[in-house]
């Protein structure tokens, strides 16, 4: 078996990128293209980056106790234009954000687990919003996109105090699970523009009561709406609907139709709720890091996910289903790719000392080796 981790670490380790070389910053996520210099410096409560250019700068962690956090629009002359990853990760005492009208992304998990936020704004300038986020902020009460453009896997999971979301037309692909486990959900509006909801999408939105679905959508992924993890199962759950706006002919109304949120009588429909009487069988839930559907996490699991990103890497096509993609994507970033076969791998070790092991972002998970 060691010879076996051994192999797989060693072909991992050479495709891994290396996060710091020296004092100077390679950032992990890619969307901005540019390096930033030596990391280290500060500004009150603030820990910040320098762009090349020497005119921008990132916020890389706030360290303060603040209720309200005002971030401010300059820094030593430089204009703040990006909260980076896991800036604010599981801050427990900031209730309110408000950002300057400079910053342009925030990268993943930038506020992940912030349990006690209520309100931040977004500025016209946010263009860009990473992989979770906004996940697990429990409080958070409203969210409005504004102009954003762009917004990754898990957005705003388990935000469980927020009532209503409207998605603009400025956001083509609602990503997977964007919106999963937001429990009190009533109003979901997805405006003219937008053209995909993915897999999971709102999953997990028992109290939903209202969706607007327009015609520039021409795709809705598998269990984009509607359903709720009973039991280990998919079951169909939107009791609560009143209202399922769509237009005749278009993807929603098949959406509605096959999976029984509408049906047809003598030829009209109605917007009435009802289970299908012949649902189809779910998908199987697959657990993360699990892709072999062995019951365990283990070796072969990293190598399946390392050959599935070597394919890709060269050009082959994809052989992962939706589901195994949102299992192999252990570190929530969105992409399948080496480091989450190394993530994979450590978990396996961990393990296989008779540990309980953990995933890097999601807190301990019980171990079934």
């Amino acid at each position: 078996m060691l010879n076996k981790l051994k192999k797989i670490a060693a072909v991992i380790t050479a495709v891994t990128a290396i996060g710091c070389v020296g004092n100077v910053i390679i950032t992990p996520n890619q969307m901005s293209g540019i390096n930033m210099t030596a990391c280290g410096y500060y500004y009150g409560n603030y820990e910040y980056a320098i762009f090349e250019d020497g005119t921008r700068c990132a916020i890389i962690k706030y360290s303060g106790t603040e209720e309200t956090v005002v971030i401010p629009p300059v820094i030593n002359g430089m204009k703040v234009v990006q909260i980076e990853n896991k800036a604010f990760y599981e801050n427990k005492t900031v209730k309110k954000v408000v950002l300057p009208d400079t910053v342009n992304m925030l990268f993943d998990r930038a506020f992940y687990g912030c349990e006690n936020i209520e309100t931040i704004n977004t500025p016209d300038s946010l263009k860009s919003i990473g992989t979770s986020c906004f996940e697990n902020c429990s409080k958070l009460k409203s969210f409005n996109f504004n102009k954003v453009e762009k917004i990754g896997w898990y957005v705003l999971k388990n935000c469980k105090s927020i009532e209503e979301i409207y998605v603009p037309g400025t956001i083509k692909s609602v990503p997977v699970a964007a919106f999963d486990g937001c429990s009190n959900l009533k109003t979901l509006t997805f405006a003219e523009g937008v053209k995909e909801i993915g897999i999971h999408a709102a999953f997990n939105t028992p109290s939903l009561e209202k969706i607007t679905i327009p015609e520039s959508v021409t795709t809705i992924n598998n269990y984009a709406i509607g359903y709720s993890n009973l039991n280990g199962m998919i079951m169909l759950t939107v009791d609560n609907l009143k209202e399922y706006n769509f237009v005749q002919g278009s993807a929603a109304e098949k959406y509605g139709i096959d999976n029984g949120i509408i049906e047809v009588f003598e030829g009209e429909l109605s917007t009435e709720n009802k289970l299908p009487i012949n649902p189809v069988i779910p998908e199987i839930i697959m657990n993360k890091g699990d892709i072999d559907l062995s019951g365990s996490v283990d070796s072969s699991d990293a190598s399946a996910v390392l050959a599935e990103y070597s394919a890709v890497q060269t050009g082959k096509k994809e052989t992962f289903t939706a589901a195994q993609k949102i299992a192999a994507d252990v570190n929530s970033d969105g992409v399948v790719d080496s480091s989450d076969a190394s993530e994979i791998l450590r978990y396996y070790s961990e393990a296989s000392t008779g540990k309980t092991p953990e995933w890097s972002f999601l807190g301990k998970i019980p171990s079934k080796t």
